[in-house]
């Protein structure tokens, strides 16, 4: 028979005889495995029953020790008589792992491997699977549900997490509610399964992500005394959004009156605040709670581990140099633009303390104060980024190191030669941003020229100097004139790696080069797997020691393409990135074989006697001119949007 909880943990179904005798087997963890053997939610007295069959103790024993061990904590939920599990908790997987119900998920290492490249091994794989999971968890469709009354609803609103709009309805509108909630994968609400039920849902293999507090009481100073934990308590300490909550009786006398509409608008305020705590608890992975001197944080069950958290902005964003828009408490639920008010801030970090975030006007924000947070750069991090985490371009200006000459003007780098900042006079710093305002983005200028063929073909393009390499295989693609039909990979070129300067091809290294493109799962010969190009900066291969890039598409004509970084400067404040400045020759038919015979081809297209006059003819068509260049015809994708057509947002 189907077991929905074992087939949600992955696991093969448990034996709860074979667990009671391990030492992790206590009461409640007893209780965990009868809830996945049956695969179902059970009332206590079936759960003892499970126990006394199993040989844990007699019943009053059995009775007595779950009564004892709390068991209505996540992973275990509560409603009514029926003890529910949920099977997404991080917590259950931990549980499963030390009851010996599933197997570790470390990779395992040949025998003999040095223990610091085991280590190394293990750890890449976490990160891979952290990273899918990453992706798996972004992908989720996610509705936060307010109903009224909770155990017979007759009025209904579901806010779209992800696109932040509001349905409605009451009375007959209902099972038109039922249908629109179908269409999402994680429901979150405060009491959440009684709602459901009493909406004849089931929720099958959704996600439900409770959001009631994460417990009653939290202890007030030394003496004894208690503050109740409430959902207005959270609102008003991680949103700081201060409204009455929990009493019933104003929507009861809007109900009873036929005031429909009212009712709706209340619960719409509602749902709204709720999708804030939601939001706050799912980036934080905690919810806050303050009242005078109590200050206190709380693990929520809702936040997963592999969900994108604060530190993952925060690391992403110093890593690449990149700010942030940033949204601090209080939190806005009202119907206008949610990202109304962010401000712009800097990642500053300092050895031995946690990143910090720093305004355009030089003031602090507290991370605990941050209600929402997105990278403020379309295109660069496609993924495991949410789909909000989309917005205007910038590079934040700090200290250099040093100068160099890239060819125009003065380019500021970092220690690391990347290239940073190009501009005629000494950097200023990032409090120089006017608040509310998107500055002038940091561009690279870069020629693109196409090697190999029998008349030039060639372009200079512009782009944000914080692009990632997949950024730059989109513009190149767009400006080139391809279609993004066959893989590509990026390479160093020769003479960037010591070489003498000559334009070489990548055949010509003594070993294999990195390689960044698409990771595909497959290897040839001693060739590494690739890095993927949305994960990698593009600064990191073109700077000041490295100005020269080698991109090649379609990897079975291999059209290399020599890069050439000639200056990094500043952008027009106002002006969107990439864009053509100039070029020349017209880009070859996608498959017509590589370079070599793309020449023999335009050879026999003007000789009628030639073996391939017909094949040029048919590959060419009537209008082909190799030396023509439709400028006019160049448009620029958005490279998130590129990456979504191709591989999905899971």
């Amino acid at each position: 028979m189907p077991n929905a909880y074992c087939d949600a943990c992955g696991i093969p179904v448990p034996r709860l005889a074979d667990v009671v005798g391990r030492p992790d087997a206590k009461p409640y963890a007893l209780l965990l495995t009868a809830l996945l053997e049956n695969g179902r939610a059970l009332m206590m007295p079936e759960v003892e029953d499970c126990f006394v069959a199993a040989g844990v103790g007699d019943r009053a024993t059995v009775a007595r020790a779950l009564k004892r061990c709390r068991p209505d904590r996540p992973p275990v939920y509560r409603h009514g008589d029926y003890y529910h599990l949920d099977p997404y908790d991080d917590e259950l997987s931990l549980w499963a792992f030390r009851l010996g119900l599933r197997p570790s998920r470390a990779v395992d290492v040949p025998p003999g491997t040095p223990e610091d490249e085991a280590f190394e091994i293990r750890s890449r794989a976490a990160a891979a699977r952290r990273l899918a999971n990453q992706r798996m968890m972004a992908g989720l469709r996610r509705a936060v549900v307010r109903g009224f009354p909770a155990d017979a609803p007759e009025a209904l609103v579901v806010l779209d997490v992800d696109g932040g709009h509001v349905r409605r309805w009451s009375g007959e509108g209902l099972a038109e509610a039922i249908v629109h909630l179908y269409g999402y994968d994680v429901w979150a609400g405060e009491e959440l399964r009684p709602l459901l039920e009493g909406l004849g849902i089931e929720h099958g293999g959704r996600r439900l992500h409770e959001l009631r507090p994460p417990q009653k009481t939290v202890q007030v100073g030394g003496g004894g005394k208690v503050l109740p934990i409430a959902t207005a308590l959270l609102l008003s300490s991680c949103c700081g959004i201060r409204r009455k909550w929990g009493d019933p009786a104003p929507a009861h006398k809007l109900l009873d009156a036929g005031k429909h509409d009212r009712l709706l608008d209340r619960l719409e305020g509602e749902v709204r605040a709720l999708a804030a705590l939601y939001q706050y608890g799912r980036l934080l992975g905690q919810v806050r709670v303050r009242n005078r001197s109590v200050d206190e944080r709380f693990r929520v069950a809702y936040a997963r581990t592999d969900e994108w958290r604060i530190h993952d902005y925060l690391s992403r964003a110093a890593r690449m140099e990149q700010p942030l828009e940033v949204m601090a408490a209080p939190a806005k639920t009202d119907d206008s633009d949610p990202w109304a008010g962010a401000e712009w801030c800097a990642v500053l970090e300092s050895p031995g303390f946690r990143p910090g975030l720093v305004t355009s006007r030089g003031a602090s924000i507290d991370p605990y104060d941050v209600q929402r947070m997105r990278a403020a750069r379309p295109g660069v991090w496609h993924v495991p980024m949410p789909a909000e985490a989309a917005g205007p371009s910038v590079v934040w200006e700090e200290g250099v190191a040093d100068t160099v000459d890239v060819g125009d003007g003065t380019a500021t780098a970092d220690r690391d030669g990347h290239a940073a900042v190009a501009s005629t006079a000494p950097t200023t710093p990032a409090t120089a941003i006017e608040v509310g305002v998107a500055p002038a983005v940091d561009v690279a200028r870069i020629r693109i020229e196409l090697e190999r063929v029998p008349t030039p073909v060639w372009r200079e393009i512009e782009i944000a100097a914080n692009a990632t390499l997949w950024d730059l295989h989109v513009a190149i693609q767009d400006a080139m004139g391809w279609f993004d039909c066959h893989l590509h990979e990026f390479r160093p070129a020769a003479d960037a790696r010591g070489g003498a300067g000559t334009l070489a091809s990548i055949d010509s290294f003594a070993g294999p080069p990195p390689r960044i493109g698409i990771p595909i799962g497959e290897t040839y010969g001693d060739d590494p797997e690739p890095i993927a190009g949305w994960q990698t900066p593009m600064r990191d291969y073109l700077h000041r020691r490295q100005r020269t890039l080698l991109y090649v598409y379609d990897l079975g004509d291999r059209w290399t393409h020599r890069l050439e970084l000639l200056a990094v400067q500043p952008g027009a404040a106002g002006r969107s990135y990439p864009r053509l400045l100039d070029g020349a020759g017209a880009c070859p038919p996608e498959d017509c074989g590589g370079p070599e015979m793309y020449a023999e081809l335009l050879e026999a297209r003007a000789d009628e006697e030639h073996p391939l006059n017909g094949e040029a003819i048919t590959c060419f068509g009537d209008r082909f001119d190799p030396l023509r260049f439709e400028r006019a015809q160049v448009r620029f994708d958005d490279p998130g949007e590129r990456w979504v057509r191709a591989f999905g947002r899971g």
